[in-house]
């Protein structure tokens, strides 16, 4: 991946996390694990968190498909500190660690505008390649 390009995706993480009090970390994880671009505290165990969310991405995957409810688009997991949200972007997934009484209207809406934005940087490193 061009330098350029990591640069401006942690700018976009950077910027869905400031501009949204629950979100505590985010993170741009390829699907086999990988992590692409974060923006999460320094002492933030970053491999864990992406090997972890590659895997619920193709879990994720695998279940709607089994249960026939369409493509995977997004998964909720809520524990008693912390929440996390990923958001399935096909060639990525976007993880959020959040707050546990995170308002998740407001960060879906934060989190469509994010994922645009990535999915646009990520189909133009592809054609630039």
């Amino acid at each position: 991946m061009v330098e350029n390009t990591k640069a401006e995706l942690t700018l976009i993480l950077k910027d869905l996390r400031n501009n949204n009090a629950g979100i505590e970390g985010a993170a741009l994880i390829a699907p086999d694990g990988r992590l692409i671009a974060d923006d999460f505290p320094a002492d933030a165990p970053r491999e864990k968190v992406a090997t972890v969310c590659g895997a619920l991405l193709e879990l994720g995957a695998k279940t709607t498909t089994a249960l026939e409810h369409g493509a995977f688009r997004e998964l909720h997991l809520k524990g008693a500190a912390h929440a996390t949200v990923l958001y399935n972007l096909k060639t990525a997934v976007l993880a959020l660690r959040l707050a546990a009484e995170t308002n998740l209207g407001m960060i879906n809406l934060s989190a469509q505008e994010a994922t645009e934005a990535i999915r646009l940087l990520l189909a133009g490193e592809q054609t630039a390649s």
